[in-house]
């Protein structure tokens, strides 16, 4: 079945979160200092970062790209010079399991106080990016916690009484140089003040993988954090299996690049993505018939390829997305008149779920 009908107008009746982002300082740029030297305390992190504070007596490190390779005093087998923040200059690095030979656990959380307090009943995305930094142990178990009041635990390392709203069950990091996000959806059950991130497993139930040679704990670098409300009265979710065109999806002339214009539509379906994480997605290119059917063929491959592209770089996973060139096989209309050649070069989408 096909559906020819505009995305905007389907994407009206999704959450939407384009909505403000009630994390201050979400990408950890407003610092107090420059430092070359690791925390060490968590009041020396609460210090030096606007907003964020640490709940426990764990020292989560303000990495500044300026002092990367520099850190002191230096750790046997932590080396950052590869790293880069995901976005700006700072980035957070934060130990999330480990040290079993000590007698504390160097289990460390970040906080942050709300732009505004969450209203009970109402649903919020969450959105944050991690990357473990080379020769860490890789765990699963990262979430969102979330608390009315901030959050202090000045006896204890590593251990927080507090259920978090979502769990990712998944080993978070294979490449030790790509950044991966962990997101949700969860509905307020209290008027919460403060979010919590970290790792929250038990330390019996955690999953983890240790290369060899590296070290005895988790270390992950962490930063551009989201939390933004959506509206109960638009959720509906987009029909799977319809094949839809993306009107305003509008590529230079005879070339796969994709026109400006055309990235509000785009961040729309990227949106919907992130909200729906099983769903998996079909992008056809097709063109108009002039041309030979190579060419043509060839044409709306890359065009189809250039939106993935697109969609990777805003954080949906390429295992998702399939991109299929389909030239001027398959007209909506006849290519008659230029009018109707142009509505035969088109983007199509197919949802599926995963």
């Amino acid at each position: 079945m096909k559906v020819i009908i505009k995305l905007c107008l389907l994407l009206l009746c999704i959450p939407s979160i384009s909505a403000q982002n009630l994390v201050l300082n979400p990408s950890f740029e407003e610092i107090n200092r420059i430092s070359s030297r690791w925390a060490g305390t968590y009041r020396i992190f609460n210090e030096n970062i606007e907003h964020w504070s640490s709940p426990t007596q764990g020292s989560p490190d303000i990495l500044h790209v300026s002092t990367l390779g520099k850190m002191t005093p230096p750790r046997k087998n932590v080396d950052l010079t590869q790293h880069q923040p995901r976005t700006g200059k700072v980035m957070l690095g934060v130990k999330t399991f480990g040290c079993q030979k000590s007698k504390l656990q160097c289990k460390e959380y970040i906080q942050v106080k709300l732009a505004d307090t969450l209203v009970v009943g109402e649903k919020y995305y969450y959105e944050y990016w991690i990357a473990p930094v080379q020769n860490s142990i890789r765990v699963n178990s990262f979430g969102v916690g979330l608390s009315t009041n901030k959050l202090l635990y000045v006896n204890e390392i590593g251990l927080i009484d507090l259920e978090p709203m979502a769990i990712q069950e998944e080993i978070i990091g294979g490449d030790a140089i790509q950044w991966y996000r962990i997101t949700g959806v969860f509905e307020a059950d209290a008027p919460y003040q403060y979010m919590i991130l970290g790792n929250f497993g038990a330390i019996n139930d955690i999953q983890s993988i240790s290369p060899d040679g590296g070290l005895d704990y988790g270390y992950y670098l962490f930063d551009d954090v989201m939390l933004k409300p959506l509206s109960p009265a638009k959720e509906t979710i987009l029909k799977t299996n319809e094949v839809i065109i993306l009107e305003h999806i509008l590529f230079e002339f005879d070339k796969a690049t994709i026109k400006k214009t055309s990235e509000n539509q785009l961040n729309e379906l990227v949106d919907y993505l992130q909200l729906h994480e099983k769903y998996q997605l079909e992008v056809f290119g097709h063109t108009d018939a002039k041309g030979s059917l190579d060419y043509n063929l060839q044409l709306s491959q890359k065009r189809a390829i250039a939106i993935k592209q697109y969609l990777v770089q805003k954080g949906i996973h390429p295992d998702r997305i399939s991109a299929i060139g389909k030239g001027s096989s398959n007209p909506v209309v006849t290519n008659d008149s230029d009018q109707n050649r142009q509505l035969n070069r088109r983007v199509e989408i197919k949802i599926n779920e995963g």
